[in-house]
């Protein structure tokens, strides 16, 4: 991928996941920055490269590249919108280097009680590199929806409140 600046294209995107466990689960992983940082970078096989994380409305995200390939990737998530165990909204800036391969504005909303919640994440984006970044979205998300997941049944999750049962 690189951003030619010739080629722009958008694209909306939409996943829902189901997990079981509460919303506030799936909210303290988000809230949580060593928790985040697990689960959300761009490799699979690890912890991610947070150089500044603050989850709150105006805060940002720092994400470095978290193997050798993709060493030069960065991204910058500025968080929008945070409402707790309900939605997450925010906007990534993807950068090769000091060229911007996209940006995409996130929504992340949580739906359930009990022991269920469903995640619904709609990505719109635009990509200044063609279809391979929209591709590269896709998959990221994909992943991280799924190690989300598995970061949602950790038994040392910290957890603000359940709310009722």
């Amino acid at each position: 991928m690189s951003g030619t600046g010739r080629e722009t294209i958008h694209e909306t995107l939409s996943f829902e996941h189901h997990y079981s466990v509460h919303p506030s689960r799936v909210f303290a992983a988000w809230a949580n920055d060593e928790s985040r940082a697990r689960w959300c970078g761009l490799s699979q096989d690890g912890p991610a490269r947070m150089d500044r994380m603050a989850f709150l409305p105006g805060g940002c995200d720092v994400i470095g590249g978290d193997t050798q390939s993709d060493a030069h990737i960065s991204i910058e998530r500025r968080f929008i919108d945070i409402q707790e165990n309900q939605r997450i909204v925010f906007i990534e800036t993807v950068m090769d280097r000091d060229k911007p391969l996209g940006a995409t504005l996130v929504t992340v909303s949580l739906r359930g009680s009990g022991g269920f919640c469903i995640v619904a994440l709609t990505l719109q984006i635009t990509s200044f590199c063609g279809p391979a970044f929209i591709e590269a979205c896709r998959e990221q998300h994909r992943s991280a929806l799924h190690r989300l997941g598995l970061e949602c049944k950790r038994p040392d999750l910290k957890i603000v409140a359940e709310g009722p049962r």
